[in-house]
């Protein structure tokens, strides 16, 4: 019998076992061998190979289970190692994978790819609300400047949408009032605790260096908008390390806050990072919805 060039040697084998066992069977139980008829009558030897052909196709039905496990987990990283939107990182990522024996690279694909041809499985950035859905949800501060670029917001708007918003995790991060308590819009407020808990829940609070604001009433610098800071929604961390323009820090960079954006996603909040000017340090809520 010939094994198919696509079956791997034991996975055939295993087969050919378990059809060889069947065959031996059938003619036991037919009779077809007259010479030896105590031999194929013995019900302890029929047993026997009964037992042995439920033994040899359970083993390669074990095997072909592996295999396909074996078969996903490949593919799994080979997705993974292409979430990163960086092509030439895609590519040292295959090849380490290549050179340990994870994943296989049998007909040199991965060692020929090119930076133009590398696969991308990185997740669309989602979208955030625009100035004016964002006016239209949290309301208009109607800020009355007093110093260039700095404001005043109208008191009503603010007694019915400024709350204190209670964060005891990150007391003791630098730059983060020692109260536990900030500012912030009545309708994110909920969703800021959320995010700040889980993260301190994952072991992850340690990715927040230092705490650089929240609510402030004021424009975008050197533009009348207003900031999305003025509104009560949005706040900066890890400023130092992420300075506005700078593309943002790997996730094994001190200061990197990507393991910290699927979280803060989770619960709402649009990361700055994905601002045609990375702005890495900021969390604004608002997302729109699929």
């Amino acid at each position: 019998m010939t094994r198919p060039q696509n079956q791997s040697r034991s996975d055939f084998e295993l087969r050919s076992l378990a059809r060889e066992i069947d065959l031996l069977r059938t003619e036991i139980r037919e009779g077809r061998r007259p010479n030896n008829q105590s031999f194929l009558h013995n019900p302890t030897l029929l047993a026997i190979i009964g037992l042995l052909g439920t033994v040899a196709t359970g083993i390669w039905q074990l095997h072909s289970a592996r295999e396909l496990e074996r078969e996903k987990l490949r593919s799994t990283l080979i997705q993974e190692a292409s979430k990163s939107g960086d092509n030439e990182k895609t590519i040292r990522t295959l090849r380490f994978l290549v050179e340990y024996g994870l994943i296989t690279d049998e007909n040199g694909l991965i060692a020929t790819l090119k930076s133009s041809n590398a696969p991308s499985f990185a997740k669309e950035a989602p979208k955030a609300f625009t100035q004016r859905e964002i006016q239209n949800t949290f309301g208009d501060p109607k800020l009355q400047f007093t110093l260039e670029g700095l404001g005043t917001p109208d008191a009503a708007w603010e007694k019915e949408n400024i709350i204190d918003v209670n964060l005891p995790q990150m007391v003791g991060v630098r730059g983060f009032p020692k109260t536990g308590k900030i500012k912030f819009h009545k309708i994110a407020s909920s969703h800021l605790e959320s995010a700040i808990a889980e993260i301190a829940e994952r072991g992850l609070l340690s990715k927040i260096l230092s705490f650089d604001g929240a609510w402030a009433p004021r424009n975008v610098r050197g533009t009348s908008q207003y900031s999305i800071h003025a509104y009560g929604i949005a706040f900066d961390i890890n400023a130092e390390f992420n300075r506005l323009g700078d593309k943002p820090k790997e996730i094994d960079a001190k200061g990197s806050l990507i393991e910290l954006v699927p979280i803060f996603e989770k619960h709402g909040f649009y990361w700055g990072g994905y601002f045609s000017r990375p702005d890495s340090m900021h969390f604004q809520y608002g997302i729109k919805s699929e």
